[in-house]
């Protein structure tokens, strides 16, 4: 069945960029440097609004809560981004 074909391989090319984005936040070396990367990819109009738990980002970018903080402060001071609340704005 040619449909069911389309739609297996429309999922393994989700699952491909996924696992992708996965391997490169996971390889991208410092929390700091996992955190601005993670943002410049979700930023628009270098501006993003969290919409997940701090506890939820540091799970997704695999490093924990304290290291979070301090990338976030290091971004702060850096000069890199401005935190007003949840919405971050990239510098």
């Amino acid at each position: 069945n040619l449909q069911a074909a389309e739609n297996y391989l429309y999922y393994l090319s989700r699952r491909i960029r996924f696992l992708s984005s996965k391997i490169d936040l996971l390889s991208a070396g410092g929390a700091s440097k996992k955190l601005y990367e993670w943002l410049c990819e979700r930023a628009e109009n270098n501006q993003i609004t969290l919409n997940l738990s701090l506890s939820d980002l540091a799970d997704t970018l695999s490093i924990g809560r304290a290291s979070l903080y301090r990338a976030f402060d290091e971004l702060t001071e850096g000069g890199l981004i401005v935190r007003e609340g949840k919405i971050i704005k990239l510098v």
